[in-house]
């Protein structure tokens, strides 16, 4: 039985995405995915169009499926089951401490309990033992709110993640250890990671890689 592939675009337009240019891409098998392409280009726009969240995001032409399933607006919440995203910037909730913000985002998902060697090794692999302990995220540095919110997105065991940005405000050591991590569970659990990045020593170390640029749109690299 042949296997539906994780993420179908099928000449996808949208205004603010490559000038709207049509936009094609099937990706077939747990992996993770770097995307990469110019400042203004659309490409966090692009990740936002396929959550569901864009503003206007089905004024658009062509198509896209998730998991075997094409994207319609009366399935939104059927849609959005097993996916997870980290915005570029950190998005945490002030009056929580650092355990609750992960304990808030477990209580909330829909998805199996995570594996106890899986957490342990999240934890170890985005340095979080001493974040956990603390009583209040003030005072957190930038990298470790986004590698807080790496975690918060990794318990719910998504079938795909979505990540806009985040690992460029993490250190060079912190960012090869979140992507060695992530590219292990992508396998583990079957799942798809898309990595928007700027950083093409990061996008180099990924298993597949996408351009998005005028005026090829989405070209694998």
């Amino acid at each position: 039985m042949k296997t539906k592939p994780f993420l179908r675009i099928d000449r996808l337009q949208h205004p603010y995405v490559c000038q709207g240019q049509p936009l094609s891409l099937c990706v077939e098998a747990p992996t993770v995915l770097a995307l990469t392409g110019p400042s203004g280009i659309g490409k966090s726009t692009l990740l936002r169009v396929l959550l569901g969240t864009e503003e206007k995001a089905l004024a658009f032409a062509g198509s896209y499926e998730w998991f075997g399933r094409e994207v319609e607006e009366s399935r939104w919440k059927g849609y959005r089951q097993g996916l997870a995203f980290v915005p570029a910037s950190s998005r945490l909730l002030p009056f929580l401490s650092p355990s609750q913000q992960i304990s808030w985002v477990r209580k909330l998902s829909h998805r199996k309990s995570l594996a106890s060697e899986d957490w342990q090794r999240i934890v170890r692999e985005l340095e979080l033992d001493d974040v956990l302990r603390r009583a209040s995220t003030r005072g957190l540095s930038s990298g470790q709110m986004a590698r807080l919110c790496l975690a918060q997105a990794l318990v719910t065991q998504p079938r795909a993640l979505l990540i806009d940005e985040s690992l460029g405000r993490v250190s060079r050591d912190a960012s090869d250890r979140a992507l060695a991590l992530l590219e292990n569970l992508a396998k583990k659990w079957s799942a798809l990671v898309i990595l928007v990045t700027h950083d093409p020593d990061l996008a180099a170390k990924c298993r597949d890689r996408v351009h998005l640029d005028l005026p090829g749109g989405l070209q694998r690299i």
